[in-house]
């Protein structure tokens, strides 16, 4: 792979080697849903007490949304079946994105709801997952955590969607159950290959960006630079270009950079493109606030 070569600062270079070096993360939970972006029509998917199908032309993603109408009451909507493709025990991620049609302009209910049956009693148990305020053309997400405990025997087990007047469409869209992440093998082993190079850190560095005027107005100013640029070993000092607008800027870091390269003759300088001169800017101003401006055409 082709070497590429980056200017980092100190504490954004250690903190990626830690990362690299002593964290194993393991892969993201798998979604559980069959179907849940509706791109295969309403595969997996059935209704609560509604009428359902699919939308091509409002969805969140992808080609298509569920939809659910001629409900019969607030509890009805999309649900699907998760008998057999969750644990006890196991603490799941649920959520899905849902939008409204016919609801007031002050918003209705959505939920998601877990309908669980089991034979600790032979009857129907509700879990709230997580519920907001809907509106009409505004996709909205709802997302909590489900922990399944089952007594017994589980004889049932749908995730559904619900909440809205029974008057109220709504659409759903990039639903999801997330099976927990698998423990980290605490015996795991990795392989560093010394011979191969993806990347080159060209050298690490610090920005005089903003206060080197507090640098140059230490009494101590000769022991930092001592420190900073001759123990520390940064090779890399990164500047404003502040052509046209800022000389006082511009002579502080000549200070500075004279200093520094005293203590280390080989110091790179990173020259970094800030503003252009008022004159050349659309706002005729070299801040951003309150527009930032653009190039004069």
């Amino acid at each position: 792979m082709k070497r590429r070569r980056f200017y980092q600062n100190t504490a954004i270079v250690s903190a990626m080697l830690a990362l690299c070096l002593f964290s194993i993360k393991a892969s993201a939970g798998e979604n559980l849903l069959a179907n849940p972006g509706f791109e295969s029509g309403t595969t997996g998917w059935s209704g609560f007490g509604c009428s359902i199908t699919t939308s091509s032309t409002i969805k969140r993603s992808g080609t298509y949304s569920g939809k659910a109408y001629s409900r019969s009451g607030t509890w009805s909507g999309l649900q699907q079946n998760m008998m057999g493709k969750m644990e006890s025990g196991k603490t799941y991620t649920i959520s899905g994105w849902m939008m409204l049609e016919g609801a007031g302009s002050d918003g209705d209910t959505i939920k998601a709801t877990v309908r669980q049956k089991d034979s600790r009693d032979g009857n129907d148990h509700y879990f709230f997952i997580d519920g907001a305020t809907g509106y009409n053309g505004t996709w909205i997400l709802i997302s909590g955590s489900f922990t399944l405990n089952i007594v017994g025997t589980l004889q049932s087990l749908y995730l559904y969607f619900e909440g809205p007047a029974s008057s109220v469409v709504y659409y759903l869209d990039d639903a999801n159950v997330l099976a927990p992440d698998p423990p980290p093998d605490p015996n795991a082993a990795g392989d560093v290959n010394f011979g191969i190079v993806h990347q080159e850190l060209e050298g690490f560095g610090a920005a005089g960006a903003w206060y080197e005027g507090w640098l140059l107005a230490h009494p101590q100013k000769n022991t930092l630079y001592d420190i900073l640029f001759r123990d520390l070993g940064l090779d890399i000092y990164r500047v404003r270009n502040c052509y046209g607008f800022d000389g006082g800027y511009i002579n502080r870091t000549k200070e500075i950079v004279q200093a520094a390269k005293a203590r280390n003759p080989s110091l790179k300088i990173l020259n970094c493109a800030w503003t252009p001169p008022a004159y050349l800017k659309s706002n005729n101003d070299t801040n951003s606030y309150p527009s930032p401006g653009t190039l004069k055409k």
